[in-house]
């Protein structure tokens, strides 16, 4: 019966540890989001205790594992995306790796370093990005999210103020909404280091067919 208890234990720590990784992605609305990286810290901590009742009968526990960090590559795979010289969804990539190490660390029982490495990776992911933008500002892509009252497609007026502001931008999705009678647009925009992006927002804000503007990473 105690090992029951276990496993159970096992299961609800991974689903814990998967989730708090999981809901950066989630916040961030990045693709892999909260129930994917879940999944893979439930699947591989499974399969790592899969590894371990069957060592008797079937050898080296560690080739499982080892399979299963193989496997995992190609979820990270498909959630990195190309545009044009951009790649996004690397750090979405990392931390499905990330989690299916916290999955098999949790079957294998080792408790204390899987909730170590979450916590780590957790402020890796919360704190570490502004570190970067305080001290190592530079050249970046955002994408541009802006939402237009209407459904005509005309980004005449957009363009126009980001290349007034010397913004290299690329088009990568427009959206009709029929039902709330708006367009969403996503822009690809390359920013120099000396720019500020929140005056280029504030000129955009001037534009009044636009409803809402927002920026996200890359990544």
């Amino acid at each position: 019966m105690e090992i029951y208890y276990e496993i159970l234990l096992q299961f609800s720590l991974s689903l814990l540890l998967g989730g708090i990784i999981g809901i950066d992605r989630e916040l961030k609305r990045k693709p892999g989001g909260l129930r994917t990286h879940i999944l893979i810290c439930l699947g591989s901590t499974f399969l790592m205790i899969i590894s371990k009742h069957a060592s008797g009968n079937l050898g080296d526990p560690s080739r499982i594992a080892a399979q299963v960090i193989s496997g995992v590559g190609f979820i990270g795979g498909g959630v990195i995306m190309r545009y044009g010289f951009n790649i996004k969804g690397i750090t979405t990539a990392a931390t499905i790796w990330v989690v299916t190490a916290i999955g098999l660390g949790v079957g294998l029982s080792l408790y204390y370093e899987s909730i170590l490495l979450t916590l780590f990776a957790w402020l890796v992911l919360f704190y570490i990005n502004k570190l970067e933008h305080k001290f190592f500002s530079g050249d970046e892509y955002k994408l541009l999210l802006i939402d237009l009252k209407d459904i005509n497609i005309d980004d005449e007026e957009i363009r126009h103020i980001l290349n007034q502001f010397n913004l290299p931008n690329k088009t990568l999705e427009i959206e009709k909404i029929l039902t709330k009678n708006k367009t969403r647009y996503k822009f690809l925009i390359h920013i120099p280091r000396n720019l500020d992006l929140d005056i280029v927002i504030k000129e955009l804000s001037k534009i009044k067919r636009i409803q809402k503007i927002a920026v996200e990473d890359r990544d």
